[in-house]
């Protein structure tokens, strides 16, 4: 079963449109699912759930 998707509004630069439009073009793919895309990508590593986090974190500390 699919999570239930909210409806946002947003205002964008008219630059940042064109972008958009261009990769939903390109990509066969809906605007919103790029935006939705781009915002968990840059948002995930930094304010997603706990666990992925400390274990990204704790890979680099970690001996073999």
């Amino acid at each position: 079963m699919k999570p239930k998707l909210k409806p946002f509004l947003m205002r964008l630069h008219p630059v940042t449109r064109e972008l958009l439009d261009k990769a939903a073009i390109d990509q066969g793919r809906s605007v919103s699912s790029l935006i939705d895309q781009c915002v968990r990508e840059q948002l995930q590593p930094r304010y997603g759930e706990l666990q992925p986090r400390l274990q990204r974190f704790l890979s680099g500390v970690r001996q073999p």
